[in-house]
């Protein structure tokens, strides 16, 4: 379900909000907080950025959920999602992007960390790769 929707039309879940945020409604989004920002003479820098896959309520525990929220962070096409993120970020708001987590063990409270532990392969770890290239591939924004 949720790998199909990666696969088809890129999106992001939103925990707040518990629907499926596309992309766009993201880019909207920063394009807001930029310019709400802009107004009082601010840089936007992204807080906890990220994806957000996490069960809650009584789905916290339910095993075939966490299990596809495991699956669909190791999946190599989430790395096209967090590219498509992180470049529209630049596109729009030119700012710092602060990832919510480097390394971190996944849990049923979330999978916060773009590399599962401190010594897995960049080629293991599509959130990373994702992040590195970003970050290979940019200017150092100073504030």
């Amino acid at each position: 379900m949720l790998g199909n929707a990666v696969r088809r039309n890129p999106s992001i879940k939103s925990s707040e909000r518990g629907e499926r945020v596309p992309l766009e409604d993201i880019r909207f989004n920063s394009q807001q907080s930029r310019d709400a920002a802009a107004n009082f003479g601010k840089p936007l820098i992204s807080y906890e950025g990220g994806q957000h896959f996490v069960a809650i309520g009584n789905a916290l525990d339910d095993p075939a959920l966490n299990t596809l929220f495991d699956t669909v962070n190791r999946d190599p096409r989430i790395r096209e999602v967090y590219s498509t993120y992180l470049n529209n970020w630049r596109l729009d708001t030119d700012q710092q992007f602060t990832h919510f987590y480097n390394c971190d063990s996944w849990s049923i409270f979330g999978r916060w960390g773009s590399l599962e532990f401190a010594t897995q392969p960049r080629a293991e770890a599509p959130k990373f790769d994702a992040l590195q290239s970003y970050i290979e591939a940019q200017p150092l924004l100073l504030p």
